[in-house]
């Protein structure tokens, strides 16, 4: 069924809600990081089925899940989309910087975006796509490589950046356009769904 496509949401975040009281998102650092690295699998996936069926009543069959700080449970994420029904494109964080409590070598990061992009080809419901969560959380070797494997990957995937609207993200955006000779950071088409 055609539905709205919610272009960047953040699945293992619904139940932190209650928390934020409708403070800007500059507060990710002390909300946010350690709310996502705190979730267990159980934990995740409750949130990302909560946060799926919020998108099913709401109108939204497709969402962009922007990535999750929570290390080793995107399989729960994955699991709590498919069950509901909902398209989602999930991006895999690949910060080499930081952002995490335990950030894996640039080689572990670029092997397991390589394996989370292969894993869905072909998917009816699953999207892979890759996530940068802040620029200054990625090398510009990282930011170059992130880039270069979603373009690879296909046309519906495109590097993310989870928060766009700060000054740097969109500094970023235009200075890796132009290094790199990429197209800037969007969400994929809605031909998607």
């Amino acid at each position: 069924m055609p539905g709205f496509i919610d272009t960047h949401t953040h699945l293992t975040q619904s139940l932190g809600k209650s928390l934020v009281f409708g403070e800007p998102s500059e507060i990710f650092r002390r909300i946010w990081v350690p709310l996502e690295g705190s979730l267990d699998e159980r934990m995740v996936y409750l949130s990302a089925k909560l946060a799926a069926l919020e998108c099913l009543r709401g109108g939204f069959t497709a969402a962009v899940d922007a990535g999750t700080r929570s290390a080793g449970h995107i399989n729960a994420l994955i699991r709590a989309a498919r069950q509901t029904g909902l398209r989602s494109v999930i991006g895999l964080i690949c910060n080499d910087l930081g952002g995490a409590a335990v950030v894996p070598e640039r080689t572990t990061i670029v092997k397991n975006a390589a394996r989370h992009l292969a894993a869905f080809e072909g998917d009816p419901l699953v999207h892979a796509s890759l996530a940068i969560s802040i620029p200054e959380a990625a090398t510009d070797l990282m930011l170059a490589d992130v880039s270069r494997m979603a373009r690879e990957a296909g046309e519906y995937s495109r590097p993310m950046s989870t928060n766009t609207s700060s000054p740097s993200s969109a500094r970023w955006s235009q200075t890796a356009a132009a290094r790199w000779s990429i197209s800037p950071i969007s969400a994929p088409s809605a031909r998607m769904c």
